[in-house]
């Protein structure tokens, strides 16, 4: 009998101390908190490589605020609609917002930020924004007339080596992901 009575105190215990499961929508509002705070270890424990770095964004810009939004479910994965208001840290006045989607992939019974994925859409805004910016630019000279083309020249040649260098940089991070995960691959395949 004290046997049988010990049993159900345990199971009653164990569903006690079971950790509820976080919701995408959940696990992608803990992850770009800990992101934006810069507490990276608690961050890679909610993705699914553990590794992840702050390159995904330029030096000069910081993370000042997030949105979660909708979330899409298909297949063991997930989509999060995020909106980071990012700021340049010389002038923390010049500020944008973008948006993008979160990917996470379920893990067993938890969802994990795939960081790899992740970054890649957020660069993908990031550069579609700086290649609005240019056009934008080019559109202003245009409309307030130009008067000297070598002005016109050096603005354009400036605003495309910025973005040459941020694409550059992104490739870069890229590349180096990719040596990790087959890294990874080749590790645990041994």
């Amino acid at each position: 009998m004290r046997v049988l009575i010990a049993f159900f105190i345990l199971i009653f215990l164990s569903g006690c101390f079971t950790k509820e499961e976080l919701s995408p929508k959940e696990v992608a509002a803990e992850f770009w908190k800990y992101y934006m705070e810069n507490d990276l270890e608690k961050a890679k424990e909610l993705t699914v490589y553990k590794e992840i770095n702050k390159a995904a964004l330029p030096e000069e810009i910081e993370i000042k605020s997030f949105k979660i939004g909708e979330v899409y479910q298909k297949d063991g994965n997930a989509e999060v609609k995020t909106t980071l208001k990012l700021a340049r840290k010389d002038d923390i006045n010049d500020t944008i917002e973008i948006t993008f989607n979160s990917i996470l992939l379920l893990i067993g019974d938890n969802w994990k930020i795939d960081f790899s994925k992740t970054s890649q859409n957020l660069l993908s805004e990031v550069a579609k924004l700086e290649a609005h910016e240019i056009s934008d630019t080019i559109m202003t000279l245009f409309l307030n007339g130009v008067e000297n083309v070598k002005e016109f020249q050096k603005i354009f040649e400036k605003s495309f080596k910025e973005i040459n260098k941020k694409m550059q940089k992104a490739f870069e991070q890229m590349q180096k992901e990719l040596r990790e995960m087959e890294q990874d691959i080749n590790s645990s395949s041994i």
